[in-house]
């Protein structure tokens, strides 16, 4: 008896698992697809439209040990927006450490 049980009761929550996408859910994929297609066409425009920009921030070190004389700061921009391809480098700065934080400006 409490095999049938355990039977019924697994094919019910099986089939309450199995859903039909609603409407509601098949317009929101029609309009992701519009949405990609509109997202291909401005990065098409974009990257014709693109202007050198600048990128700058500050580094900060915060370990107890200093860092030796001699020490570089290497800053790398890098490209990593496709996923199976390796990462292009845009721009990248070395800079001499002299203070526990660090400017840097990558043009």
């Amino acid at each position: 008896m409490r095999k049938w049980l355990l039977v019924a009761l697994f094919g019910i929550t099986l089939a309450g698992c199995a859903t039909q996408p609603t409407e509601q859910a098949q317009q929101g994929a029609d309009q992701s697809a519009s949405e990609q297609v509109k997202n291909d066409d401005m990065k098409a425009t974009s990257e014709q439209q693109v202007g050198m920009r600048e990128v700058s921030g500050t580094v900060a070190y915060r370990e107890r040990i200093a860092l030796p004389d001699n020490a570089v700061l290497k800053v790398t921009l890098e490209d990593v927006s496709l996923a199976d391809a390796k990462a292009i480098v845009i721009d990248s700065q070395s800079y001499t450490t002299e203070a526990s934080r660090y400017r840097y400006h990558l043009p």
